[in-house]
């Protein structure tokens, strides 16, 4: 999918508006290069179309007011980590920012429905990912424990983001989000295996407690 629309944005680019030179050149790359069947291209051009439409538009600063005071007035939380969001202070680690659940990059949408708060710290560094594969999850495979000193360095905030994402940023257990369950801990699966990737699960914090 990536693939796809940072193709179609660059024949855009590179056709310099020219919309049928535009179409042409991304319905032979469909076809020629990706082997997309001929039955189906039309549809995927449309639907590429309007992701680079998305992929350009701005969150108007009236609606990023409005979803910041309404997130203000109920006490909620960042979406992703459950941690408490800073209104007042514009630069810090959780300072509140306007998040788009898909990014807006893959051709997510700028309305309301696709725009959560977030702390600062995970909206920098979920950027334009989408989901816990995106983050090359092979890499999270840790040398240190829990108890040890180096283990908060060690755990990366994209380590963290993609470990929450594989459930959706939702308690395993529960399913409940951050904002209704508190902050989303970590717990291995084998306590005889090292922290990696596929031996973590994730709690909210009543069933990290029982789990112990």
């Amino acid at each position: 999918m990536r693939r796809l629309i940072v193709t179609a944005d660059y024949f855009q680019r590179k056709c310099k508006k020219r919309d049928e030179k535009f179409i042409a050149d991304l319905r032979a790359f469909l076809k020629d290069d990706m082997h997309f069947p001929e039955k189906h291209i039309g549809r995927i051009i449309v639907l590429l179309r309007e992701c680079l439409n998305k992929r350009n538009a701005q969150v108007a600063e009236s609606t990023k007011h409005e979803i910041r005071k309404r997130a203000r007035n109920n006490n909620k939380a960042c979406y992703m980590c459950g941690g408490e969001l800073e209104f007042d202070i514009g630069d810090s680690y959780n300072s509140v920012q306007v998040e788009h659940k898909w990014p807006k990059a893959m051709g997510g949408s700028s309305d309301n429905f696709n725009l959560e708060v977030a702390c600062q710290k995970c909206n920098c560094k979920k950027s334009d990912y989408i989901d816990a594969s995106d983050f090359h999850y092979e890499k999270i495979c840790l040398v240190s424990d829990k108890k040890d000193e180096h283990f908060s360095t060690e755990m990366k905030r994209e380590y963290e983001l993609a470990l929450w994402a594989k459930t959706e940023f939702k308690c395993s257990v529960c399913r409940k989000s951050p904002a209704d369950a508190g902050k989303l801990k970590f717990a291995r699966k084998n306590s005889n295996d090292s922290w990696h990737f596929l031996n973590i699960e994730i709690y909210c914090e009543k069933h990290h407690e029982i789990r112990g």
